[in-house]
């Protein structure tokens, strides 16, 4: 949104569920130029969602991640129409909360980066580790399960995103 403020040609790429929610994000984003286009719309899964409450003083902040059977968690890669995506298009930008969501997403991310690279498109990933949301194989532990993931999704990556925090907890590399 930032960059189609200012001025620079930008489209989103996800999936919504079909109701009146996710149509007032894609309005939303429309206002702001964003392209909505490739939004795949589908009768599986929910809108993903997370809540916030701010700390104050010696009370820390709490996140609540509420995207189980979020839409863009049970959308198969084959649902995206990626030769139209990356149509006219020099750079796509992925994060690491999509892969950490569930294996299907983590999959679709994975085959993005790869197309993309193939598409000659310059390709950014914000690495953005949240543990509490690797958990869609429960016999592996979730900086394991990141780790795992973004090793796969990283060597097709021209400019990864990162502080030294998620360095460590997903790459094992300390500063």
């Amino acid at each position: 949104a930032s960059l189609a403020t200012l001025g620079t040609s930008v489209a989103f790429v996800t999936a919504l569920p079909k109701h009146a929610i996710a149509d007032a994000c894609i309005g939303t984003l429309r206002g702001l130029g964003v392209t909505t286009d490739h939004i795949v719309r589908t009768d599986a899964g929910r809108l993903g969602l997370y809540f916030l409450e701010s700390g104050a003083n010696q009370r820390p902040s709490q996140v609540i991640y509420d995207r189980e059977h979020s839409s863009i968690g049970l959308t198969a890669c084959e649902m995206y129409d990626w030769s139209a995506i990356f149509q006219d298009a020099r750079w796509f930008h992925t994060t690491g909360i999509t892969p950490a969501v569930r294996a299907t997403a983590a999959h679709t991310a994975i085959q993005a980066v790869t197309m993309a690279k193939q598409a000659g498109l310059t390709v950014s990933c914000d690495l953005n580790f949240r543990k509490k949301l690797w958990r869609w194989d429960p016999d592996v532990p979730s900086r394991q399960l990141a780790e795992n993931t973004m090793r796969q999704l990283l060597p097709h990556v021209d400019v990864l995103i990162a502080n030294e925090e998620d360095c460590d907890d997903v790459l094992q590399i300390t500063a």
